[in-house]
């Protein structure tokens, strides 16, 4: 064999070598390209949207916090539509307080063959040096050791009978301390309480005491993707230490116990004993009422209206039997580490 011919037959393998990893790629990406599962076996709608955010850099103080944005649109046929934008937030908000469009997004209307939505990383590089050494603080995307670990906590606020907004919370644990930041209810998250959820969370950190979670929500009904990927801003002195109070007519029994275990993870916790006739519940603060439903629905509690004297949130096992299914709901409660 001549040496053009060995050389042509290494290019040939080469490249079938390339190919095939460049399909297995794309087939791993194929969950989070926004086309439909079906959509090589006929189909005929294509109709997906996506707000999506890729977070990039603090200011110097870290007062705010900037991401590259992506909106786009695809419409039956295929064709999309969309901005990339650059979007700054304050650290102590979810609400954004300067929005710059620095590009658009363009498809053609290809039914037979549909062009994925593409992602805020995708587009970082069409962010201005200029805007970006603004934020000159990068993010770290593997937390540090001696760093403040971020729990995100996903629970629905409920508008009507059925529609509803997201909130986020965090629990927060540094140097053996536990801390609670309180919801936040995410004004441009909202749909029906059967469908909205909380998928996936990306959290990046830019110091021991600041992190920040890109927590991404979906609410459509079907295969069609409707989704949007909100930056929270995590920061340790805007937490504080729970103080739970968990008051028992049994202190040594197993329903005690199962209580303190699962309460301990959100604060401190301190028993109280309790006399015969007491009925079971959970109290809290109206700061923390979303914490106190999800606990609720944790212990199989229902929640209690009362005050609250010396203590965050009030667990009360009473000798009761509580009504499980009045402390159960349907909306779906999630947890991201």
């Amino acid at each position: 064999m001549s040496i053009r011919a060995v050389h042509l037959a290494t290019m040939i393998g080469f490249l079938a070598v390339v190919l095939a990893g460049d399909l297995a790629q794309a087939g791993s990406y194929a969950g989070n390209n926004g086309l439909m599962p079906n959509y090589g076996a006929g189909a005929t709608d294509h109709t997906a949207s996506r707000v999506d955010t890729e977070v990039f850099g603090w200011s110097v103080d870290f007062s705010t916090v900037a991401a590259v944005a992506t909106t786009a649109q695809r419409g039956p046929t295929g064709g999309i539509r969309g901005h990339v934008l650059m979007v700054v937030w304050g650290t102590n908000s979810v609400r954004a307080i300067e929005n710059i469009e620095i590009n658009i997004m363009t498809a053609a209307e290809l039914p037979h063959d549909p062009v994925a939505l593409d992602d805020a990383k995708s587009k970082l590089m069409d962010i201005d040096y200029n805007l970006a050494r603004m934020y000159p603080q990068r993010p770290k995307k593997k937390r540090p050791d001696g760093w403040m670990t971020v729990e995100t906590l996903y629970d629905p606020v409920a508008l009507n009978q059925s529609d509803c907004q997201a909130a986020v919370g965090f629990i927060l644990e540094a140097r053996g301390q536990i801390r609670f930041q309180p919801h936040e209810v995410i004004p441009d998250v909202r749909g029906k309480c059967r469908d909205l959820r909380m998928s996936n969370v990306r959290t990046y950190w830019g110091r021991p005491d600041v992190a920040v979670a890109m927590a991404k929500f979906d609410w459509s009904p079907d295969d069609h993707e409707m989704s949007f990927r909100q930056p929270v801003s995590a920061r340790w002195n805007r937490a504080r230490e729970l103080r739970i109070l968990v008051r028992t007519n049994d202190p040594k029994g197993s329903r005690t116990d199962r209580a303190t275990r699962a309460l301990a993870k959100y604060g401190r916790v301190r028993l109280e004993g309790l006399g015969r006739g007491n009925k079971s519940g959970v109290t809290a603060t109206q700061e923390l009422a979303l914490l106190a439903n999800r606990l609720g629905n944790e212990l199989e509690l229902p929640r209690e209206p009362g005050v609250v004297d010396g203590a965050d949130i009030v667990v009360t096992l009473g000798d009761d039997d509580p009504v499980r299914s009045a402390a159960r709901h349907t909306y779906p409660r999630i947890t991201y580490r």
